[in-house]
């Protein structure tokens, strides 16, 4: 549901923000929302300046389906969210939204009907226009599993494309610390807010030369949360071509990365393939793979998988 931005688009992310505060509004139920908004001649800023309340009258889901949510949204939800804004631009974050032209067209695609509302980031968002792949996996890899994210990210970056990731310690870390060794560009997708991840000396210069791109659905001073660890798979699915997933256990977070790349068609290359639950294994590949299929990305055939269902 992207549009185009206006010229303060601060009004936009502060609505979408409130929006996002209202218990019980997740990004799917803020999708359906804006549906009905817009199929009833609304716009979003009706949040706002409906005060004569005539959007409830008008619109029987307000009632019903959306109960509450235009008397929750308003007031201090309303100040909460512009609060946050302000305390996320003072601090140099970047804020997109859905409703914003500039919103990346692959989380719209492969995540329809859920992507965020809002993307809080810090770094050169331009990155999330790149080429990207995955490279995920355990938090306790082996040296052999380390040299493996390390190389997968060599090799992606090599090619001249950026490496995603969700900068747990472990793998991921590898793929990142990889990447940006090898002059390449990676992209963090964080399971908490920017401003309280603890992030590497290297890491800030390469931010600051434009090779690194913090990435988070969530406040900006949100803890880390395990629910948030596993949400932020289906970003990281989204936002690569392929998915490289290295010494994965039977489940856990890199299993859903592959299962939300799998889901939206995308190839998943595994190492080792025996690691993963036998109702997967057929339907990936060996991690050896990943130069051919980056080759034919490059030269613009189709890898893509049948999207498959029934995988959470």
């Amino acid at each position: 549901m992207t549009g185009t931005s206006r010229s303060d688009c601060g009004d936009d992310a502060r609505l979408l923000l409130a929006l996002s505060l209202v218990p019980g509004m997740g990004n799917k139920r803020i999708h359906q929302f804006l549906a009905v908004l817009k199929g009833h001649g609304f716009s979003l800023e009706c949040l706002e300046t409906d005060c004569g309340g005539g959007l409830i009258k008008k619109v029987p889901e307000m009632t019903t389906r959306f109960a509450g949510v235009m008397e929750t949204v308003s007031g201090k939800t309303l100040e909460e969210a512009g609060a946050c804004i302000r305390r996320a631009r003072e601090s140099g974050l970047k804020i997109l939204h859905i409703l914003d032209a500039a919103y990346p067209s692959q989380l719209v695609e492969h995540l329809d009907g859920i992507c965020p509302a809002v993307l809080f980031l810090s770094g050169d968002r331009r990155l999330l226009d790149t080429e990207s792949c995955a490279v995920v996996g355990t938090r306790s890899p082996s040296c052999a599993g380390i040299r493996s994210a390390a190389q997968a990210a060599q090799t992606i970056v090599g090619t001249g494309m950026t490496v995603a990731s969700g900068g747990a310690f472990g793998v991921d870390r590898a793929a990142h610390d990889a990447a940006l060794r090898a002059g390449g560009a990676t992209i963090v997708f964080l399971p908490q807010g920017i401003l309280t991840c603890p992030l590497p000396s290297a890491w800030k210069t390469a931010m600051e030369k434009g090779q690194l791109l913090l990435v988070s659905e969530y406040l900006p001073d949100a803890p880390w949360r395990t629910y948030a660890a596993v949400s932020r798979n289906a970003l990281i699915a989204a936002q690569s071509l392929l998915v490289c997933v290295v010494e994965p256990g039977k489940q856990g977070g890199s299993i859903l990365t592959a299962r939300h790349a799998l889901a939206q068609g995308k190839p998943v290359l595994v190492e080792p393939v025996e690691a993963l639950p036998v109702s997967l294994q057929a339907q990936v590949r060996g991690l050896d793979l990943l130069s051919p299929s980056l080759k034919a990305l490059k030269d613009g055939l189709d890898v893509r998988a049948p999207r498959q269902s029934n995988l959470f």
